[in-house]
């Protein structure tokens, strides 16, 4: 997982190849048919207590 402006990308391409079951390497995908799809979950603007509002992201100590 790893952080986008404004959400989380669970399904994010991590870690060692072989660790990621079903995924393929770049050689085996035609040209121009890599898949683009990016799947990520929605956030709102979440207000702090501290008034900074933060967009998808927990700013501690702001």
């Amino acid at each position: 997982m790893y952080f986008l402006w404004d959400c989380f990308n669970l399904w994010a391409d991590i870690g060692n190849e072989k660790d990621r079951p079903g995924n393929y390497s770049l050689s085996e995908y035609p040209v121009h048919q890599l898949p683009t799809t990016n799947y990520q979950l929605p956030t709102t603007n979440y207000q702090l207590p501290t008034n900074h509002l933060v967009d998808g992201l927990v700013a501690i100590g702001s």
